[in-house]
């Protein structure tokens, strides 16, 4: 779960409740890994959200911006890894 939320000085605070590294180490049931992914997928529109307005408004720091952007690709490859689990091997 992604909160944002000003803070002092109207900085944007970006605080990530489900920190999950690590997603396509687990052995879950394809009901869990579901849920998972529509969990990660959320957090990453919410962090798309966040970046696009902070970019819009023009009041963020480069640090802060490219955080954002490297948490939003590290729940693309969480999202894509789960992906991979839902898929069965094909034999050869």
């Amino acid at each position: 779960m992604l909160r944002c939320y000003a803070g002092a000085g109207s900085d944007v605070v970006v605080k990530n409740a489900s920190i999950a590294k690590n997603d396509h180490m687990t052995k879950s049931s394809p009901q869990d890994i579901h849920h998972r992914i529509v969990e990660l997928e959320v957090e990453h529109r919410d962090l798309d959200a966040v970046i696009e307005t902070l970019i819009r408004d023009g009041r963020h720091e480069e640090l802060q911006l490219r955080r954002l952007k490297k948490r939003k690709l590290q729940l693309k490859d969480n999202i894509t890894l789960l992906k991979m689990q839902l898929v069965p091997d094909i034999p050869a």
